[in-house]
């Protein structure tokens, strides 16, 4: 029967071979061995390097351009920085100034009292690169950091720069390399978005480790490499896989069986065992067996090729699902963080437990994003003590007197913070007035929609603060600094139903394989 069995597979697969055989044998062999290939690997991260031309010497250029933004006074600009290219293409326009319009316009360094090398760059203009990096799941800014945490690479480090406090444009924290460029033509006093360096103000941000009026420096791009490099680290099999695919199964072996026997035919070109089954099948060698016999002969050919061909389909239903899981499992982690929390959900690698980190709520000019400062600082050039010449950041503290249900005895805490990172995603999102997530996201925690309040100058950002938020030792004080005020819906433009006039709003963080 094997001897049968070797005639019908070398005759039946000879134009399968051919075809697919290599992709199949490197499937079986990437399984067996624990290496996957490149295309199920590579993964990719897109960042902008600030202050800079060129990218990291591991990284390749997309576009080298000006830092664009809007106008350092325009209270109601956009707060973003655009890496804006060097060859910009046009739709339909209208040349000339037009008073209806949102504005971009270029971006200078603002640092005439700054320390070091940054000092001579004051009224430079800001260039910008965008970078592609292979190989990498996940890039994040840490502020006050200028090295890298376990297990992360750094990509460029520098200088964290916002917007003077007291201008009326709201702006956001912004890493500039530590080494900055600058554009040729560009030293002239035109304005435009302008940088100033960040030092830290004490109050409900902690002091020690933080210093009054100390200027921070940040680890802008640090990449978490997850050993995804072809030939640094073979995958192990997990145990989904394991159960799916087993080496010493009767389907594995006759794969194994089928591809090696396949091979030596194609090695060999020895058609003796095909003419001798052409024969059989043919009848031309009945007078030596018998019709009898060629007949029982074709019917168990019929029944092993059809056997074998199931098998097959079996295989390669099954090695499918083994290479995605190798995919799912080696090329996705995303970072996030959980605001009000010190710590990250049980599935979920904390980075770092630290302070909620903003700009004062009465600074019409501040910085409009949250940062989570770590508690273990590192500094760059510095000067202690106020200067008035910068931006700033301090604390966060909850602001909910108002606020109802358990949510009222957070009052004037200061608010900690949590960076997570979360293995085997692809994308972590916030979905505002939802305490549950869509088909096929996963929770990673729910809360409530908070920001600042409506009638105070500083700008800032809607934010999901955990449902059941933390505190900081010694942090219940009137200290004030970036406050969180529980957010309600105003119909309106806003549809109601479904939404009430003057009801608080939940927020769901969710994850997405």
């Amino acid at each position: 029967m094997m001897i049968v069995a070797l005639i019908l597979v070398i005759f039946g697969m000879e134009v399968r071979a051919a075809a697919n055989i290599e992709s199949c044998k490197e499937i079986v062999q990437s399984l067996l061995i624990g290496q996957p290939s490149p295309e199920t690997t590579e993964r990719s991260v897109v960042y902008t390097r600030w202050g800079k031309k060129t990218c990291p010497s591991n990284a390749e250029l997309v576009l080298s351009g000006y830092t664009g933004g809007s106008w350092y006074t325009n209270k109601g600009a956009a707060v973003d920085t655009l890496c804006l290219p060097r060859d910009p293409e046009w739709g339909n326009y209208r040349d000339g100034t037009d008073g209806d319009k949102a504005y971009v316009l270029g971006a200078e360094y603002q640092t005439y009292d700054s320390l070091g090398n940054l000092r001579k760059l004051h009224n430079h203009d800001v260039p910008c690169a965008v970078c592609f990096r292979r190989n990498r799941s996940v890039v994040r800014m840490f502020p006050a950091r200028k090295t890298c945490y376990k297990g992360w690479k750094l990509e460029y480090r520098g200088y964290l720069m916002a917007g003077y406090h007291d201008h009326r444009a709201g702006t956001m924290y912004t890493c500039i390399d530590e080494h900055p460029d600058t554009l040729h033509g560009g030293h002239t006093d035109k304005n435009g978005k302008l940088f100033y360096s960040v030092e830290a103000l004490c109050g409900s941000l902690k002091c020690p480790p933080y210093v009054q009026g100390r200027e921070l420096k940040s680890n802008p791009k640090e990449i978490i490499d997850i050993d995804i490099r072809i030939g640094r680290t073979k995958p192990k099999l997990t145990a989904a896989m394991k159960a799916s695919f087993d080496p010493t199964g009767p389907m594995t072996v006759a794969l194994i069986f089928v591809i090696f026997v396949i091979g030596v035919r194609a090695e060999t070109s020895n058609g003796s065992s095909k003419d001798m089954l052409q024969g059989y099948l043919t009848g031309q060698l009945s007078s030596a067996l018998g019709a009898y016999q060629v007949e029982a002969l074709r019917r168990e050919f019929k029944s092993f090729t059809d056997q074998i061909e199931k098998s097959i389909k079996t295989i390669q239903e099954k090695t499918e699902f083994g290479a995605q899981k190798i995919q799912e499992t080696k090329n996705s982690s995303v970072v996030y963080t959980r605001w009000g929390k010190k710590t990250c959900p049980s599935n979920a690698e904390l980075v770092l437990s630290g302070y909620t980190g903003g700009s004062w709520y009465d600074h019409k000019g501040a910085a409009v994003d949250l940062l989570c400062l770590p508690r273990d600082p590192e500094w760059g050039i510095y000067t202690d003590g106020d200067d008035d010449s910068r931006a700033r950041v301090y604390g966060a503290e909850y602001e909910t007197h108002a606020s109802p249900g358990y949510i009222r005895t957070f009052y004037q805490h200061d608010v900690p913070c949590a960076v997570c990172l979360l293995r085997n995603k692809s994308v972590v999102k916030m979905f505002p007035a939802r305490k549950s997530c869509y088909k096929g996201w996963k929770l990673e925690y729910n809360g409530y929609l908070m920001a600042g309040y409506h009638g105070q100058l500083a700008s800032t950002m809607y934010t999901c603060i955990d449902e059941h938020p933390d505190t900081l030792h010694g942090g219940h004080a009137n200290k004030n600094g970036y406050l969180f005020y529980s957010v309600e819906a105003r119909c309106g433009s806003l549809k109601c139903p479904p939404y009430v006039e003057g009801r608080e709003l939940v927020c769901a963080v969710c994850s997405m394989e």
